[in-house]
């Protein structure tokens, strides 16, 4: 009875993405079985509720149906936020980041049901292995001693302060890492272990010309609208 109710919410929300994002139907069905997932089988044995690959071209509705399933997930009452919190491995380089890539995702945890990866595909190699911690714990422990103040987390060279921050946990979280590579491109950047750790491999389907003219009337339109 309870696997019947979550088939017609999906089956609502496949609806109402399909209305939005046009000339993907395979690919939102695949995105609405992936984050109906954790409601059907639980989630995952490192605590998270999916893990999730999205491979596709620029402008094939990879991000804009991302929005639109927070938003519809967050109206049916299946998730605690709208917002998606968004962390760019373009951002992140050298050890001069570290922090910032820290408090970054302790934001995304506050903030967001749902944390997208955006450009794993040029994530820095001293950043996958903590990318790839998260993706396979669930969590990542933190080789610096933080603090928090004022609900900011800091760092702090204080080894005798109260309430540390050891580790970030995504316990329940949707972790979506978004690509324009293909899956076996990919491989060849974060390795087996990252892409076997991920519960669903999405690819939007490449666009011709016409389709893109359509979409590209279409959101005009919208904004249109909106002025």
């Amino acid at each position: 009875e309870k696997t019947e109710l979550w088939n017609q919410k999906f089956e609502q929300i496949i609806q109402s993405i399909k209305l939005k994002v046009n000339n993907q139907d395979d690919f939102i069905n695949n995105l609405c079985k992936a984050f109906k997932r954790p409601f059907v089988s639980g989630q995952q044995r490192n605590g998270t509720n999916s893990t999730i690959l999205i491979c596709g071209s620029s402008y094939t509705g990879r991000h804009s149906s991302l929005n639109t399933i927070a938003q519809l997930l967050f109206d049916q009452k299946l998730i605690t936020s709208s917002s998606i919190s968004t962390i760019d491995l373009e951002k992140y380089s050298g050890k001069e980041d570290e922090n910032n890539f820290v408090v970054d995702l302790y934001s995304s945890i506050n903030n967001s049901s749902i944390i997208v990866f955006d450009n794993i595909d040029v994530i820095s190699p001293s950043y996958l292995n903590y990318v790839e911690e998260i993706l396979v714990d669930g969590k990542l422990s933190l080789n610096k001693r933080y603090v928090l103040n004022k609900g900011l987390l800091t760092e702090t060279s204080n080894s005798l302060v109260k309430n540390a921050v050891s580790e970030l946990n995504f316990k329940g979280k949707y972790l979506v890492f978004v690509t324009t590579l293909k899956p076996n491109k990919l491989l060849n950047v974060v390795g087996s272990r990252f892409i076997n750790s991920i519960t669903d491999s999405i690819t939007t389907k490449d666009l011709d010309n016409d389709e893109i003219v359509d979409i590209t009337r279409n959101k005009f339109a919208d904004l249109r609208k909106k002025c």
